[in-house]
């Protein structure tokens, strides 16, 4: 958040002109802070719907 801020500090509230300062700067878009070797935690359950003719899957993922 604060590098958004200096930059558009920097180029006098210029959105546009603040975006490609970031770009350049490497700071946009942002790294994820979770590793990749980290999946995240994952629930999953079928769901078949009475007679066999609508079935559905749900997969929910929590970071936390």
């Amino acid at each position: 958040m604060a590098d958004r801020k200096k930059a558009l500090v920097e180029c006098d509230a210029d959105i546009e002109k603040a975006i490609a300062h970031l770009r350049k700067s490497r700071a946009w878009p942002r790294p994820p802070r979770r590793p990749a070797a980290r999946p995240p935690k994952a629930w999953s359950a079928p769901y078949i719907h009475g007679g066999g003719r609508i079935g559905v899957l749900v997969e929910v993922n929590c970071e936390t």
